[in-house]
């Protein structure tokens, strides 16, 4: 680094993992691996959350300069990389776990403070049909049973939000948006999306037929839109004429 030439410089803590990671490069492109990295609890080193930062430099038993050509902090909102389910998809099942990830580490208080609105799309379509129809099928819905994924970049909410079978349906986030750990705001342009959960479950088939007559045999049924068999039950009503 004797050389006199410009060096970059990216220093990184997270404060969910407490991982620190130095990059440095000879261009203005953030390298991908970081130099340097170590595992420091910040806020247990210095014994308060507010805190100055500063720069050193050494020479060993030289004499050099060194200048700061320009410095700054965090000032990039994260955004939303990815939902499930996202936008468009079909057949959810009824009980799936919404999640977000996000670009970066989010400040978790501000997710778990967040609401978004539930919209049954298919029936406020129905509803529109009739001008005496009040009931509204928007509700707000909180995240403070969320949980957060290791890194703090992602989050996932167990449903219990009673979703119907062949309903469509509408996510939108509320104002104001959560914030990473720096406090950049997330940024969103227009996060409303749309899905349609799975159809109920039926039985498509069973075989054998009810009129086939025989001493032993083996029922196979064949069914659709079913997750959990615990959760069905089968009877078969038989009379004793029909086994010879």
């Amino acid at each position: 680094m004797d050389s006199g030439i410009v060096w970059f410089s990216w220093v990184d803590y997270n404060g969910v993992t407490d991982d620190l990671e130095v990059r440095l490069s000879t261009t203005n492109v953030r390298p991908v691996a970081p130099l340097l990295t170590r595992n420091v609890n910040l806020v247990a080193e210095l014994g308060q959350t507010n805190a100055y930062v500063g720069f050193t430099s050494g020479t060993g038993g030289g004499s050099n300069n060194h200048d700061i050509r320009q410095w700054k902090g965090d000032t990039v909102p994260p955004t939303v990389i990815s939902t499930n389910p996202q936008g468009g998809d079909a057949d959810v099942p009824i009980e799936i776990a919404f999640s977000v990830q996000f670009s970066e580490p989010m400040n978790q208080p501000s997710v778990l403070g967040w609401e978004l609105q539930l919209e049954n799309t298919t029936r406020s379509v129905q509803q529109s049909l009739f001008e005496e129809a009040k009931l509204s099928e928007i509700i707000d819905v909180g995240l403070a049973n969320a949980q957060f994924n290791p890194t703090g970049d992602t989050i996932t909410v167990s449903s219990s939000w009673g979703l119907a079978y062949s309903q469509s349906y509408r996510i939108a986030f509320t104002e104001p948006p959560p914030t990473d750990v720096a406090g950049n705001p997330l940024q969103i342009d227009s996060l409303t999306f749309d899905f349609t959960t799975v159809g109920e479950p039926a039985i498509q088939s069973v075989a054998p037929s009810s009129d086939q007559a025989g001493g032993q045999f083996t029922v196979d049924i064949k069914m659709q839109n079913v997750t959990d068999l615990f959760d069905v039950s089968f009877v078969l009503n038989y009379t004793t004429d029909q086994f010879h």
